[in-house]
């Protein structure tokens, strides 16, 4: 049977009941179009069964607004589909809710690409997992800005790879939290570059490890 969704003004999209959200299928939200897409209440949103989603055509899901978005709880944002996170524009993924955020599988997180790295707050990528900032791309590193760098922890500083470590800028390297520094892998330390070596303060140079310090290599 042809979904009847097309022949729905966007008053009666407004007036559906959460239970009448989850009896939809996959071919009814495939019918959405964006002005539908739009009206779609924060209370509805939750409802999405999360096979539903992934049937959201591009304008329908580029649509959604911020209180739309942050509406969307954690298995919801893991469901969608790199294809959907690519599509998603800076104000749409700054709304993420931090406690949803970490839901994103890492290839949604190198789907992101360096301006999806960029749009993160924060609190956003203080919320991510050692897994999603290891999965990071060193293309996707080199864009964080000093405020994002200084966000991680000592675990997901622990977590920064050789290529991530290369990527660093000189800004970046100085940004990190002399209390998070020391966990940096001595692969990873011997991996900065000259220019970012320095640019560690003297407090951050103070709290290096010896094995930290023993891995520099002579150019550095």
């Amino acid at each position: 049977m042809a979904t009847l969704i097309p022949m729905y003004s966007t008053s009666q999209i407004a007036a559906l009941t959460t239970q009448s959200i989850v009896n939809l299928n996959s071919a009814d939200w495939a019918a959405f179009n964006s002005a539908q897409a739009a009206v779609l209440s924060t209370t509805q949103i939750p409802y999405i069964q999360t096979s539903d989603l992934r049937a959201l055509s591009t304008q329908a899901l580029t649509v959604f607004n911020s209180s739309q978005i942050a509406a969307f709880n954690s298995a919801q944002i893991g469901a969608l589909t790199t294809s959907q996170i690519g599509l998603l524009n800076t104000a749409q993924i700054a709304a993420i809710e931090t406690t949803d955020i970490i839901a994103l599988g890492t290839s949604s997180v190198r789907a992101l690409g360096t301006t999806g790295i960029t749009a993160l707050t924060t609190a956003q990528v203080a919320a991510l997992s050692t897994n999603q900032i290891g999965a990071l791309q060193s293309t996707q590193v080199a864009t964080l800005s000093t405020s994002q760098i200084a966000s991680l922890n000592s675990a997901d500083v622990g977590t920064i790879n050789t290529a991530q470590a290369s990527a660093l800028t000189t800004a970046q390297a100085a940004a990190i939290e002399t209390t998070d520094i020391s966990a940096m892998a001595t692969a990873s330390v011997r991996a900065l570059s000259t220019s970012a070596l320095a640019g560690l303060g003297t407090d951050q140079i103070a709290v290096l490890t010896t094995a930290q310090v023993a891995a520099l290599n002579t150019a550095q």
